[in-house]
């Protein structure tokens, strides 16, 4: 076998599972985990050795594997501690700009604008059929459920919106002026064969 080094005795796990039952072999036997071996298949691989039998070292193939494993770890460890401090980074941004601006940027006063307010715009229907104009109603609907349930959130209601479904384009920050919102969130819905996108 490719996996073997020179002086090692490797068996399958199945094989190390028939002998780990009489007892006197399980001190012999040492989890590697698997190797490729013909066609792709993997294979569970126990190393036996003792004293005065087999090879106590890892095998070469072994090496590598946890070391190609360490370093992927290390990189989607590095990758996931960049895309955190960036977010951070970024919330802190917006707190800060909120803080010191409450309001600005929408044109009313801060008293005028809750804190955690939110409109939801009818979706836009992308879908060739226009019969699943629909969906994007059900879609909205099922939202402002899901939103209407939490506590200290203002949600504006979808009569008070439908005036915004023309699809031309609106300019974000008058329509949550006019509606007195912090966020709006917008969307569209789109059938291709049966499914959703």
């Amino acid at each position: 076998m490719d996996c073997a080094d020179a002086g090692h005795i490797l068996l399958s796990k199945r094989t190390a599972d028939d002998l780990a039952e009489s007892g006197q072999w399980l001190p012999f036997l040492h989890d590697l985990g698997e190797c490729e071996v013909k066609h792709g298949a993997m294979l569970g691989l126990i190393n036996f050795f003792g004293d005065d039998v087999g090879n106590p070292e890892l095998p070469h193939w072994c090496k590598k594997a946890r070391e190609a494993r360490r370093r992927g770890w290390r990189g989607r460890l590095l990758f996931g501690g960049i895309v955190l401090c960036a977010v951070m980074a970024l919330g802190l941004a917006y707190l800060m700009l909120q803080r010191t601006h409450p309001g600005a940027f929408l044109g009313k006063s801060a008293a005028a604008i809750r804190e955690k307010s939110i409109a939801v715009l009818p979706f836009a229907n992308l879908s060739d059929d226009k019969q699943n104009a629909y969906l994007a109603d059900g879609i909205v609907d099922e939202i402002l459920s899901d939103l209407a349930k939490v506590a200290d959130l203002k949600v504006i209601g979808r009569t008070s919106v439908m005036q915004y479904s023309s699809g031309g384009q609106l300019n974000l920050r008058n329509v949550a002026a006019e509606l007195g919102v912090v966020d709006i969130l917008v969307g569209s819905v789109q059938r291709i064969g049966r499914n959703f996108a």
